[in-house]
């Protein structure tokens, strides 16, 4: 397909956000990319001024207007392999563009005095940490630079001159009204802190993206959440592309029936009904299409049972598994696709640099080819899906490993790389369809383009953990989602979905219709009551289970395959495993179900298709 199929808006203007600040390029080398090495060295709230000021700058970057000036930062592991990539290219817009060492977070500051004095900053509450979300979609809008009250951060700018051009600090008390407005408070600071940014910001942001990110709470040294072992994981790395893409940023907890850790006193449901606010006002102004949302709840810090305080009490009434799959069912009544920084890797630095990468080839060529082979009724078939990829994290730090992992090539791989991440990180996708081997296929991951519950599309269906039907108002999101899909899947040839996720809820005759529209060679899906091998319209369906990863366990696999899946057909899940890992267990597994009288064959996603149309074995669904 052509390139021009493809849009991120990277260069194309975002007319839905308000784009009327543009930070200087004053005292800035052209056609440079400054790399900053000190970021490791100078803690979080030195190096959210870094990343406020890279998102501003990168943003701006077009050589066909003249800015030419970029920031990188080296602080993941992965940082040098992409950079390297992003200007190997002979047709990159990088290409060419030598790199200035920067060392120190001092030496920064004299590069960009310029551009932080003309930005200013802007103060939020340590006693509301909600407000740092704010200022972080207050930096995007007008350029202010988010610092904590009372910070090194602040005093740094300061000391140097820099200008306070709005504080936040003691402006939101949960009680009276909403500060400038007549709307009442909803009772707590932080759900103050978002609808008054709801109510004063938010129609200047994005309708296409909005960031989910954790907020301040782990950042303050009196925090309770700063004791905790996982405070480190502050997600301050996500925020220079936050600003690029001028997000509206919130952090709140998906549950209405339980209190909230971090704001136990507002009245039980009031964060879950702040969320729904925010998606109902960028659904209606992005007119009902898609959009993307970028982010999860931190399930590493709050909010779940997964997580505990110094003395012991659990942050939530929940495990982090049930609230990924409530916020995913919210988030799909609202007509958003989600992109899932989750921890181990939650943060992604330099997004506001990979999302300038202009793809250097004007098509994309997958690989389709299926083994010639007859079903044979003494054997079973199965394959393995290579999970899970719904976040652009996930993907900059797996691939250059996996890529070049010596059994790739030797072993037929399915690849579950979410296309919707290809708005964040193109150069990662330009780099994987360079380097596919005859035995490499790329399918979509969870679920579809983008994260998803299907369920959460469909009209008056009631969904397991909401408790509750797609809003009415929103009507029915089925035909927007095939919409949204099929431009990624023709744009980056691909006709498989590998891991439809819909949690408890059935996967009814209108998801297999949905998904036969857009996914024409077949799908897997996720079912823990539903072992049916179906078509619908002719594409095969057919749940896929865990049972290779980590720690495998080969009697879960063969009850799987021969007490649980009837027929000759099974398929598998993988979370962020190596090629070669897939080889040992192939074979190791086939050796044991040997040993038990039976015959196995590991085959490509394509064959496994074919043979289960050559048995006859699946059932037709209609609606």
């Amino acid at each position: 397909m052509s390139n021009k199929r493809w849009e991120n808006y990277a260069y194309t203007p975002d007319t839905t956000a308000d784009r009327s600040f543009s930070v200087t390029r004053e005292g800035l080398l052209e056609n440079t990319i400054y790399t900053c090495n000190f970021i490791p060295n100078i803690g979080n709230d030195l190096s959210r001024l870094v990343y406020s000021i890279q998102g501003l700058v990168n943003r701006d970057f077009n050589p066909e207007n003249g800015n030419t000036t970029m920031i990188y930062i080296t602080s993941g592991a992965t940082d040098g392999f992409w950079l390297d990539f992003c200007q190997s290219k002979e047709n990159s817009v990088f290409r060419n563009m030598k790199r200035v060492d920067v060392n120190s977070i001092d030496e920064f500051f004299d590069i960009f005095r310029a551009q932080f004095e003309q930005c200013g900053y802007i103060v939020w509450d340590n006693n509301v940490p909600a407000t740092s979300n704010a200022a972080i979609t207050i930096c995007a809008l007008d350029g202010y630079i988010p610092v904590r009250q009372d910070s090194e951060g602040e005093k740094f700018l300061k000391d140097r001159g820099i200008e306070e051009k709005m504080s936040l600090v003691g402006m939101f008390t949960g009680e009276g009204t909403i500060p400038g407005s007549d709307t009442p408070s909803t009772q707590s600071t932080k759900c103050d802190t978002y609808i008054w940014l709801l109510e004063n910001y938010m129609d200047r942001c994005s309708s296409k993206y909005l960031a989910y990110t954790v907020d301040g709470v782990s950042m303050v040294p009196d925090s309770i959440f700063y004791k905790m072992h996982t405070s480190n994981i502050v997600c301050i790395e996500n925020h220079d592309f936050f600003i690029a893409r001028r997000c509206y940023c919130f952090d709140l907890a998906p549950s209405k029936y339980e209190k909230v850790c971090d704001d136990p006193n507002q009245p039980i449901g009031t964060d879950y009904a702040t969320l729904c606010k925010i998606f109902a006002r960028r659904f209606k102004r992005a007119n009902g299409e898609f959009g993307q949302l970028f982010g999860f709840p931190p399930w590493w810090l709050k909010y779940n049972t997964n997580t505990s305080f110094p003395d012991g009490t659990l942050t939530g009434e929940h495990d982090a598994v049930y609230n990924e799959w409530l916020f995913t069912e919210i988030v799909s009544c609202y007509n958003l696709a989600k992109e899932a920084d989750a921890a181990h890797p939650a943060s992604m630095s330099n997004g506001s640099f990979y999302y300038k990468y202009r793809f250097c080839r004007d098509n994309f060529k997958n690989n389709h080819v299926k083994q010639d082979i007859k079903f044979d009724p003494d054997v079973h078939y199965y394959t393995i899906y290579m999970g899970d990829y719904d976040s652009s994290a996930w993907l900059k730090h797996h691939t250059p490993r996996f890529f070049n992992d010596e059994m790739r090539g030797k072993i037929s791989l399915m690849w579950g790389f979410n296309p919707n991440l290809s708005h964040r990180v193109p150069c990662v996708y330009e780099y994987i369809y360079d380097n596919l081997t005859e035995k490499d296929c790329i399918c979509a991951g969870d679920s579809g383009a983008g994260y998803i519950m299907p369920s959460g599309l469909v009209a008056n269906y009631p969904m397991r953990f909401m408790e509750e039907c797609r809003p009415a108002e929103n009507g029915d999101g089925r035909d927007k989602w095939a919409e949204y899909c099929r431009e990624f899947y023709e744009f980056f040839d691909i006709d498989v979905t590998g891991f439809i996720i819909n949690a408890w809820n059935p996967t009814i005759p209108e998801i297999l219709e949905l998904f036969s529209r857009f996914s024409k060679a077949g799908c897997l899906y996720n079912d823990a009551n539903d072992f049916n091998v179906s078509t619908f319209d002719g594409v095969p369906f057919m749940a896929a289970s865990p049972g290779f990863t980590d720690g495998i366990d080969f009697d879960f696999a063969y009850d799987k395959m021969f007490n649980k899946m009837p027929g000759n057909f099974s398929a598998f899940r993988t979370v962020c495993v190596s090629p070669t890992f897939i080889s040992d267990c192939v074979e190791r597994y086939e050796k044991f179900c040997a040993e038990k009288g039976k015959k196995v064959k590991y085959v490509d996603i394509y064959t496994l298709f074919d043979l289960i149309k050559q048995s006859g074995q699946a059932s037709e669904v209609t609606l």
